[in-house]
């Protein structure tokens, strides 16, 4: 009964003695594998009475037998290698189109991570540069609907800004001497705030007469500013016509442009008394003997208009010559010109024979 209970196994026949097996290195067991068996151990089977079972349960004859040949079987096949942990993908910017996405993952992994790296900065930059921009929209704001200030001022924005900090800084260090510059420059007479003196003295104030000269003195200086752009503006139009005209009369105004305008100062600072005309004259000449090039081109014109002109002067001298002679012919009459003279000769000869020198 006892044999029963406890599950002993009949006495098995002798056998051939099994063949000695190579012990073989189980696999590390996995997690499913371990939490198995811990839950086995701590639930340990019964049977069918309801009592433990044995841990070493009863096995068919031959069954070892079985198991052996089986493991050895085992061991002619190659362990299965475990395979690595992929490495998660790195994915390429989301602003980047589809064909480039792909080209991305053709790329080595250290490629892929530098390329995410800096995609990974730029926008944080963008981001950065995006913030500081929208806290500067308040300040550009008010800047811009101040900017007539600015230019009332003759200041720049940032000149203008400074002031206006540096004129904080000003009256609170020294309030005082602050306010008194203020007072100063903007005509206000402090003594009428002296304490003591609630009322306004109605001597003080300015009179009728003060006011309008006041306003009459304002709408002078803002006569004078307008006549004095207006101006400005004729001046600017008579010395770009002056200048038009001048390009047009001198072929070489194009190639000594640059050094004619860096002659213009300096010319007028010694010689104030010339007009426009006079000052270019002066530097377009100085220009041109200051370049070679220019130089040799200008002398060969000049060359060729003083040749020009000496043909031109003999060819109308010998026309008014021979006009002369058809009507004076009664008193030139079996005079001939002399042969193999030259054409000033002939032209002298018969200047003298028309004026009774010869």
């Amino acid at each position: 009964m006892d044999d029963i209970i406890n599950g002993a196994a009949p006495v098995a026949t002798e056998s051939a003695p099994a063949p000695v097996s190579t012990p073989v290195e189980s696999p590390t067991p996995s997690m499913e594998d371990t939490m198995s068996a811990v839950w086995d151990k701590m639930n340990p089977a019964r049977d069918d009475g309801g009592k433990f079972a044995s841990d070493t349960p009863v096995k068919p004859e031959g069954a070892e037998n079985a198991a052996e040949v089986k493991t050895e079987e085992n061991n002619d096949q190659p362990l299965e290698k475990a395979p690595e942990p992929v490495k998660p993908a790195i994915e390429a910017p989301n602003s980047w189109s589809a064909e480039m996405k792909a080209k991305f993952g053709a790329l080595p992994p250290e490629a892929q991570e530098y390329i995410a790296q800096r995609e990974r900065e730029a926008h944080t930059a963008i981001t950065q540069k995006g913030e500081q921009i929208k806290a500067f929209e308040p300040i550009r704001q008010t800047l811009d609907q101040h900017r007539e200030v600015f230019v009332k001022n003759g200041v720049t924005e940032a000149e203008g800004v400074q002031r206006l900090f540096a004129a904080d800084r000003f009256l609170q260090e020294r309030p005082t001497e602050a306010i008194q510059w203020l007072a100063n420059h903007y005509g206000v007479d402090l003594r009428q705030f002296a304490t003591g003196n609630q009322q306004h003295d109605q001597s003080q104030q300015p009179s009728s007469e003060v006011i309008q000269l006041r306003r009459e003195l304002a709408e002078i200086k803002n006569s004078l500013t307008a006549r004095e752009r207006s101006e400005h503006e004729a001046q600017t139009a008579t010395v770009a016509q002056a200048i038009e005209k001048f390009e047009s009369e001198n072929p070489y105004f194009k190639d000594v442009e640059d050094e004619l305008m860096g002659l213009i100062p300096v010319i007028r600072a010694k010689e104030s008394g010339l007009n426009h005309s006079e000052v270019l004259k002066k530097a377009y000449d100085r220009a041109v003997y200051a370049n070679p090039d220019v130089r040799q081109r200008l002398q060969a014109d000049q060359q060729k208009a003083a040749e020009d002109k000496r043909k031109a002067d003999e060819a109308e001298a010998v026309r008014k010559a021979k006009q002369a002679g058809g009507i004076n012919q009664k008193s030139v009459q079996g005079t001939s010109p002399t042969k193999g003279a030259s054409m000033e000769d002939t032209m002298s000869a018969v200047y003298d024979r028309l004026h009774g020198n010869g």
